[in-house]
């Protein structure tokens, strides 16, 4: 007669093979012998046990490559996200750029119209003081 420890030790050594882990001990529990089990009922408990660990395990396995499934479809959307993420960025920079080139442009035409506007006034300045020396220089040439 087996005790109750022993066959928890079993149901242990049982589910540990749901987590696909063998145990040597695993096949001396599954060996029951009618002399060694106390009755049929007991023999009966651990074969529905069994069944149903065994169902667990395999929807545990369905359910676990669905969830790989997953994950991977997952995985590739991310590696997606992050390309069109890249593309973007990039896109962003070249405007950046651009935006800043056109800004240099902008502000070196601005000193060309200063400079430009300073010459203007310049040559007008001494277009008058031209001007007027030669309204003075004729009006003393008529005295």
């Amino acid at each position: 007669m087996w005790s109750k420890k022993f066959l928890y030790y079993c149901l242990h050594k049982l589910n540990e093979s749901i987590q696909h882990k063998p145990s040597k001990t695993l096949a001396r529990c599954l060996i029951v012998s009618d002399n060694d089990v106390q009755t049929e009922a007991e023999n009966k408990q651990l074969r529905a046990k069994l069944k149903q660990m065994t169902t667990t395990r395999d929807q545990n396995k369905v359910c676990i490559d669905q969830l790989l499934s997953r994950l991977r479809e997952m995985e590739a959307a991310r590696r997606s996200e992050q390309s069109t993420a890249d593309a973007l960025r990039q896109q962003v920079n070249a405007y950046r750029e651009d935006f800043e080139g056109e800004r240099l442009d902008r502000h070196r035409a601005q000193e060309r119209v200063v400079n430009l506007e300073r010459q203007v006034a310049a040559l007008k300045h001494r277009v008058r003081v031209t001007l007027c020396l030669n309204i003075v220089i004729i009006m003393l040439y008529l005295l």
